[in-house]
């Protein structure tokens, strides 16, 4: 039990009724609250926890933060201006503030999140430091790795494995940090050491309503960075010069193209198989030798190469770390045999994720070659980037097939139509709406020295169908069909 008056510090409140000395839980789900919890309603997009405030009572709920107060509850109210900072708050005090005792690095940007936060843990993992990561790929503390359902969980989920990375005395947190999580307020309250831009593309505009609305949210992160922190700004990008006039602590930019930037590669740098090339730094220069490739390749590790010389790793173990990487699961992941196509999974879900993976790929392959493109839309999400998806692919594939990927709740053949209006010809693709067969098709179709990318689920093990979560992994996919083609 804590005391609740220790975990209300720092909040500015009213309260209806005499508050109870302690609670044993913090919650904002009302199916998850018992007896003795402490209750945050919260707004969101599509329900209203004040609702289900009733519910909370009848499960054992002792007092319940508002931003309303509600008649005929019999428990007392706290009320406050915004109850997602106030959850913010109360959680940090709630675990401890853990944050306060390790440094928390915070990466944002539409692509190069997972990947950059990839790199790093292999970096740090070399040094003195025990190394701690959270994001689209899980949470890892040091080599033990944990499923997560969110790239950034919610905001109790958070300090939960805040405190968890503290009790296995984590130095370094590396985080991704997604727009649905700053404009919700999960990272509300959390001092970040460091923080990185790697670039910003169309995607949520469901969300977000506009390029500059997403722009102007993910720019917030670089004001959560302590004055004694860093910056780091990837100028690459047009939305750079927002990220560079905001925030305090010490910037640095990155680029492959801008010789000017404090972290740039060397103009000789080779990067179509395999990267071979050094990056100059402010004070160091990086000898990178890497099984990576392509031109964002270059752009996640010159972030990571940034932060990690801006947390004092050692350039040896900066350049043993990228040398030892040989994929990031599902990006640019190459899924092969010694028979058949060169395959590629990748988690690319946008036009522009779509456009670089796609471009890089037409560079690897030969004249005589054909790139081969497996993708589909997501559900319930930006109905208005799907014909951009089958433009783009379009324009890059010999053979584009269009397939299911997670419809969610919506109707399949809704968005195969939305995706089709992309395409200029009606003979330039094939629809397969079965994702395994469509896989299938294109490595069956496939010339031995061709190039096959499937795109869109990347590291993901499932299909979301009508609400249903099933397992399907595009890797295991690829993998059974070289082990069938194999054997036949």
């Amino acid at each position: 039990m804590k005391k609740l008056k220790n975990l209300l510090q720092n909040l500015n409140y009213r309260i209806n009724k005499q508050l109870p000395a302690r609670i044993s839980s913090i919650k904002s789900d009302s199916r998850n609250v018992e007896e003795g919890s402490l209750f945050f309603a919260l707004k969101g997009t599509q329900q209203d926890g004040h609702e289900y405030l009733a519910e909370a009572v009848n499960k054992g709920a002792l007092a319940a933060v508002v931003e309303e107060e509600q008649e005929n509850i019999s428990i007392p109210q706290i009320i406050v201006e915004d109850s997602r900072d106030a959850l913010s708050k109360v959680a940090a005090n709630f675990y401890g503030n853990p944050t306060d005792r390790m440094s928390i690095i915070g990466i944002t940007g539409t692509n190069g999140k997972t990947s950059t936060v990839y790199l790093l843990r292999k970096i740090i993992a070399l040094s003195q430091y025990k190394v701690g990561t959270i994001g689209t790929l899980g949470y890892t503390l040091n080599d033990k790795h944990y499923e997560l359902d969110l790239t950034t969980p919610d905001i109790i989920q958070l300090h939960q494995i805040f405190k968890k990375m503290l009790e296995q005395n984590i130095d370094i947190v590396v985080m991704e940090v997604s727009s649905h999580a700053i404009a919700m307020e999960r990272i509300n309250n959390i001092v970040f050491d460091g923080a990185c831009f790697t670039n910003l593309s169309e995607d949520h505009l469901d969300f977000h309503e506009s390029m500059e609305k997403y722009a102007n949210t993910k720019v917030k992160l670089f004001t959560m960075v302590g004055e004694d922190g860093f910056r780091i700004c990837n100028i690459d990008d047009e939305y750079s010069d927002k990220f560079i006039n905001t925030g305090e602590g010490d910037l640095y930019t990155t680029s492959y193209y801008e010789q000017s930037a404090d972290y740039h590669w060397s103009e000789d740098t080779s990067y179509h198989n395999s990267i071979q090339g050094i990056i100059r730094g402010p004070q160091n220069d990086f000898e990178v030798t890497s099984p990576l490739s392509g031109i964002f390749s270059l752009q996640n590790i010159t972030s990571s190469v940034a932060i990690a010389d801006r947390l004092k790793i050692s350039k040896e173990y900066i350049q043993t770390g990228l040398k030892n990487i040989d994929h990031i699961p599902g990006r640019m992941q190459e899924i092969g045999s010694d028979s058949g196509p060169r395959v590629f999974v990748d988690y690319a879900h946008t036009p522009d994720a779509i456009q670089n993976v796609l471009a890089e790929l037409k560079e690897m392959k030969s004249f005589s070659s054909n790139l081969w493109v497996v993708f589909g839309c997501g559900g319930d999400r930006e109905k208005d980037k799907r014909p951009l998806m089958s433009k783009t692919v379009e324009e890059y594939a010999d053979y584009p097939i269009l397939t299911m990927d997670n419809p969610r709740d919506e109707d399949p053949d809704e968005i195969f139509k939305d995706a089709q209006q992309g395409f200029s010809k009606e003979n330039t693709y094939q629809l397969i709406k079965d994702r395994k067969q469509a896989i299938y098709a294109a490595l069956e179709q496939s010339k031995a020295n061709d190039i096959v990318a499937i795109l869109g689920k990347g590291h993901e093990d499932y299909q979301i169908i009508k609400g249903e979560k099933y397992p399907f992994n595009d890797a295991e996919i690829i993998k059974n069909w070289f082990k069938e083609y194999a054997d036949k």
